[in-house]
């Protein structure tokens, strides 16, 4: 049974709906600095919280608020019903011919566990199938790291990889000494070796993260994770930030194909990571990890034909 509030607006004169789940998707924040404005999005970027779309129309937000964590579509019923006519016909519902027009899907959690059983299962399929695949890689790229920083190969650090869940992650070492690594956000250039340039460029650095898969801390697709000091400052500075760690932490992500890797912006990182929680399938995850590929070869190609002209 559906769950109406409603709301007061001279748009809107009908309730907010809160439907049961299907079974069958401002500012840059930087650590330590204040927030600047925002860039144009970019193509295809998700739309912005539907908490703070409306507000912007005089309508109380109150319902959808309270709804975010709950296990239910968050939908607009409105007296226009030619408005459903923009709305894709798999995601449209009505109530006696009352177009719903979807604000908010269910969360993660709240998915068929038919999915959540693909997903993991494809993860530990292909965690395998990689790790036996790039092990004589990751030996040799451990080897070169060993002789040429004279310090361990693996680098250890523990991580938030879910909602209240913290993991041990491993990664191939890419920097000699530096700072805490735990507090530090970028890392100057020039402390990062030649080794390391190429293992981070070519994203080798991240494949022992394939045992956190296997374990099942972590999935092939998801939110990057982070480290706990700067979750908790992003939780506080990042609206919907939270909201990503709704859906183990990946090894790529939805955010990541879209560039946004590094010292960018977090406001959008925390958009795209709850747009694709939100619109999970098993298909978006395959798109993301082909995109994955495809991008990491671009970069390689892109830097080695600069260094090649810079040569000449």
């Amino acid at each position: 049974m559906s769950v109406s509030h409603y709301v007061h607006s001279p748009y809107v004169h009908s309730p907010y709906v809160l439907r049961p789940p299907r079974t069958a998707g401002p500012g840059r924040v930087r650590p330590g600095g204040p927030a600047t404005a925002a860039p144009a999005p970019p193509e295809h970027a998700p739309a912005a919280s539907p908490v703070n779309a409306l507000a912007t129309h005089g309508v109380s937000t109150g319902a959808v608020a309270a709804a975010v964590a709950l296990p239910a579509d968050v939908c607009l019923a409105t007296r226009l019903p030619g408005l459903g006519a923009a709305v894709p016909g798999g995601r449209l519902d009505e109530v006696w011919g009352v177009p719903l027009l979807p604000l908010r899907r269910s969360p993660w959690a709240a998915q068929a566990p038919l999915g959540r059983a693909v997903k993991r299962a494809f993860d530990v399929l292909a965690a395998a199938v990689l790790l036996v695949v790039t092990a004589p890689l990751v030996a040799v790229a451990a080897l070169a790291v060993r002789l040429t920083l004279r310090r361990p190969a693996l680098f250890r650090q523990v991580r938030v990889v879910g909602e209240g869940k913290l993991a041990e992650i491993v990664k191939l070492r890419t920097l000699g000494r530096h700072g805490d690594p735990d507090t530090s956000w970028s890392v100057p250039a020039g402390q990062c070796g030649a080794l390391g340039r190429v293992l981070r460029i070519t994203h080798i650095d991240e494949l022992p993260q394939l045992l956190s898969v296997l374990r099942g801390d972590m999935s092939l697709v998801g939110p990057r994770p982070e480290r706990p000091h700067f979750v908790r400052q992003f939780s506080e500075a990042v609206p919907g930030y939270t909201g990503r760690q709704r859906m183990p932490a990946g090894l790529t992500g939805w955010a990541q194909v879209h560039g946004l890797n590094g010292d960018t912006s977090i406001s959008d990182r925390a958009r795209f990571d709850n747009y694709y929680i939100e619109h999970w399938s098993f298909w978006l995850d395959l798109v993301v990890l082909g995109r994955t590929v495809t991008s990491i070869a671009a970069e390689v190609g892109r830097r080695a034909l600069t260094k090649t002209h810079g040569g000449k």
